[in-house]
């Protein structure tokens, strides 16, 4: 598609998109000092984008190691000690309702 300046495009269509329709409003040649930055910012974009696809992705296991993936494998029991032990304590003198003692002051 090669348009002039104020020209407009035929109708594109995409199967999935749906319609599109181009209008050149201007056309120059940038120079690379000029152009760098935003080539550097897309790229940048980019690599971040792939980098993290890359890691939102399943991890490839080598099976020698860690073994061929058991789909009825049961889970290891819960340690019900450590739960019971989790809940904050107070002081037993200290109850809800209690007020904290104050300094007496000197006379």
């Amino acid at each position: 598609m090669d348009l002039k300046p104020g020209e407009v495009s035929e109708v594109i269509t995409d199967a999935n998109s749906g319609y599109y329709i181009y209008k050149m409003v201007s056309k120059e040649t940038l120079t690379l000092e000029v152009a760098t930055p935003e080539i550097r910012k897309v790229l940048s974009s980019q690599r971040y984008r792939e980098t993290m696809q890359s890691y939102q992705s399943a991890p490839d296991l080598n099976d020698a190691y860690f073994g061929r993936p058991c789909s009825g494998m049961p889970m290891p029991p819960r340690d019900r000690c450590r739960r019971r032990n989790t809940r904050p304590t107070t002081h037993p003198t200290m109850t809800k309702n209690a007020k904290r003692p104050t300094k007496k002051m000197r006379t």
